[in-house]
């Protein structure tokens, strides 16, 4: 008998083999067909129609495209895709900290190269859904050992409503959901099995999801001290192995913490609060019911659906957490039927600690924020934590173990029905998995660029538009024809920009400017930084134009030159030479300007600082010439320079007295933006003024030297 085993043994491997090719192959084909359903109305224009829908679809839509062509646009370049002044010009901007989703951009770059960023656009996203299932099904397939109930995890997961939600809202970045269950069975190595080569292949996983999603990547490092801790409380292993594990921890912890030690100053610098970041963190935390509702993208109860969310949330996008209706009775099944099995404690706890993640700092219910805490304000202790935003999408991690624990309840069902019945459960449940899951196709959505984008001709000068589209990826989109930095532009997460501030530039981004002590004639300001900073047009969409605007446009018709004009947009280019030199614009702490005759000036609160642009690649020698004086009292103004993140350099001390005097200090600026600061040492009051004065400032120039004059 033993001989005869040994004999077919290879013909049983053999016939496993084939097995569980064809059960891939299964899986694969089934979800290639459901995301081409999914994608019907788009399949005939991959590279002329991005797969969203709606006014967010259109805006993440676009803004994602623009990001898969920039990473394609840099790499060509030989430059940092990370860095660029293409926009928000003249600024460097990080884009570590956008929807960057570089490893989506790296991954589509034959797509890119060969067909343009909307095909690539949409292979990502029909990428996403079959991997995604795939993913799903390995774990699941693994941890389970049922074909059945991995498959129907697969297809839950993938087709899940919160996925299906992010096709619709254009995320690309977050579409990226196929990561996860490769963590968590990367997790389940490093832990049951004991290997140190799985602790370090998370690791490398997690810095490709925080590349991929920033989002991803904070809820990735949560889940790992998460799993290790319910691991911990659910195997109860031993105290060395307790120590090893810890040792694995680090080794997974260790990869992505010296990603991010490289933005350490972004991080410490976190300004989540002063930007709003906890409100929004209140607007998209989940409510216990949006858990449990059915997809809002179903032809037959989505638009009920989207009516409850819209009561839930209103006033906020992007809330849609539904994983579907027929996972919870499966999940419950599994882990009632197995909660013997340590394995199904851990995922049981692991959905109960991701739900309440997804909560948000305090509980929102009938749209009220109560004062009841939840476990999200200690993740907000964190640094830079407070710039996350979507609390709820912590689903994605409560997703990956609820889709476990359904596909346990279906093998415990399977399990105990008879050979006839189990061909009706089957049925049944492929059945209800298609009524349950059945999403209406994503139409698609199409940016028509006007006419004037093409009339632009090839150069390095930079385009400001009129007005500002602030919540517009339109001008992006068109970037990637012309190909000229903008001056601002669409972004998720909108960077500081003091450019905006520059007199006259400030004028047709606000439509509105203040006087400074820098000048007095707007026009004349804003040609005088467009030569400066190679600006070379403005564009003027007149369509857009309020009545405001429309002042301010023909007041441009008067000094620029016409380059184009149509029935809905005019462009006009500047009327001088490029002529680069350094550009200075008041920022914070500077009282309005005040005139008396032809005298005028500005008072400086404590603390006043000045916004410099040095278009040179170098650091240039300048002179930086202040008038001013105290109001009744002397004091001291130190004055320093400061760039990026670090400390200010300080650059001299001028003791002002009651009366005028000229100043002069060397100032060496760096390349790019810096900031000049002056601080005085005390304040005064002149009553009944209340205001905290601090240095009377008349005149105030910043002039590049020639090389021979610097010291």
């Amino acid at each position: 008998m033993t001989h005869r085993n040994e004999n077919n043994q290879p013909h049983h491997d053999a016939h496993k083999t084939r097995a569980t090719i064809w059960e891939w192959l299964f899986v694969s084909a089934i979800s290639v067909i459901a995301t081409c359903w999914l994608f019907i109305r788009v399949l005939g224009s991959m590279n002329s129609v991005v797969a969203a829908d709606g006014y967010i679809g259109i805006n993440d839509g676009y803004q994602n495209v623009w990001m898969l062509w920039w990473t394609a646009e840099a790499l060509r370049r030989g430059t940092n895709p990370f860095l660029t002044d293409s926009i928000f010009y003249p600024l460097q901007i990080n884009l570590f900290w956008q929807t960057l989703n570089i490893t989506n951009g790296l991954l589509a770059l034959p797509v890119t190269y060969g067909f343009g960023p909307v095909a690539a656009y949409n292979a990502v996203a029909m990428a996403s859904f079959v991997c995604s299932a795939l993913a799903m099904y390995w774990l699941a397939r693994v941890l389970t050992g049922s074909p059945v109930g991995a498959g129907c995890a697969a297809m839950i997961y993938a087709f899940s409503s919160f996925h299906v939600g992010k096709l619709f809202d254009g995320q690309l970045e977050i579409m990226s959901i196929q990561y996860f269950p490769l963590l968590t069975l990367g997790l389940f190595y490093s832990s049951s099995r004991k290997s140190w080569i799985a602790a370090l292949m998370s690791g490398l996983l997690i810095v490709w999801i925080l590349l991929t999603s920033l989002y991803y990547g904070f809820f990735a490092l949560v889940y790992i001290g998460l799993f290790s801790a319910v691991f911990v409380l659910v195997y109860r292993p031993p105290y060395r192995e307790v120590l090893r594990l810890a040792g694995r921890l680090i080794v997974i912890a260790l990869p992505p913490i010296i990603l991010l030690l490289s933005q350490i100053r972004e991080i410490l610098n976190d300004t989540g609060p002063e930007n709003g970041g906890d409100i929004r963190q209140i607007l998209h935390s989940a409510t216990p019911l949006d858990f449990f509702l059915p997809s809002p993208h179903h032809p037959l109860w989505g638009d009920a659906v989207v009516a409850i969310q819209s009561y839930l949330h209103p006033g906020a996008v992007m809330v849609n957490i539904s994983l579907g209706t027929l996972i919870w009775p499966l999940a419950i099944i599994g882990a009632v039927a197995l909660f013997r099995q340590r394995q199904a404690r851990l995922h049981s706890v692991l959905v109960i600690s991701s739900m309440l993640l997804a909560l948000g700092p305090w509980l929102v219910w009938n749209d009220h924020t109560t004062s009841i805490p939840l476990p999200y304000v200690l993740l907000n202790l964190l640094p830079g934590v407070r710039s996350g935003q979507r609390p709820n999408h912590f689903i994605v991690i409560a997703a990956v173990h609820l889709c476990l624990l359904a596909a346990f309840g279906i093998q415990w069902l399977l399990a105990r029905s008879r050979p006839s019945g189990r061909i009706v459960l089957l049925g049944a449940l492929v059945g209800l998995l298609i009524i349950d899951l059945l999403p209406v196709p994503v139409p698609g959505v199409t940016y028509h660029l006007p006419p004037v984008y093409s009339a632009i001709p090839p150069g390095s000068g930079a385009i400001l538009e009129m007005p500002f589209q602030m919540d517009q990826s339109g001008p992006l989109f068109a970037q990637i024809t012309h190909r000229r930095p903008l001056i601002g532009s669409y972004m998720a997460r909108t960077p500081e920009y003091p450019f905006n501030r520059v007199d006259g530039i400030s004028m047709v981004w606000f439509g509105k400017s203040e006087p400074t002590i820098l000048s007095d004639d707007w026009l004349q300001s804003l040609i005088s930084a467009m030569s400066a900073q190679n600006i070379d047009y403005i564009l003027v969409h007149r369509d857009l134009l309020s009545s405001r605007y429309e002042r301010i446009a023909d007041q441009l018709a008067k000094r620029f030159v016409l380059a184009y004009t149509d029935d809905q947009t005019t462009l006009y280019q500047r009327p001088t030479l490029a002529q680069p030199q350094i550009t200075i614009a008041l920022d914070t702490g500077w009282y309005e300007l005040e005139r008396v005759g032809a005298d005028r000036w500005q008072w400086t609160s404590k603390r006043a600082t000045i916004s410099v642009f040095n278009p040179y690649p170098s650091t240039r020698t300048t002179q930086f010439e202040l008038r001013m004086r105290s109001y009744d009292s002397s004091k001291s103004v130190a004055v320093s320079l400061r760039q990026a993140a670090v400390a200010p350099v300080a650059i001299g001390t001028i003791p002002i007295a009651p009366a005028y005097r000229t100043y002069r200090l060397l100032v060496a600026v760096p390349p790019g933006y810096s900031q000049l600061q002056l601080e005085v040492d005390q304040t005064e009051r002149a009553l009944p003024d209340t205001r905290r004065l601090g240095a009377l400032v008349q005149l105030m120039s910043l002039v590049d030297l020639p090389s021979g004059m610097a010291p």
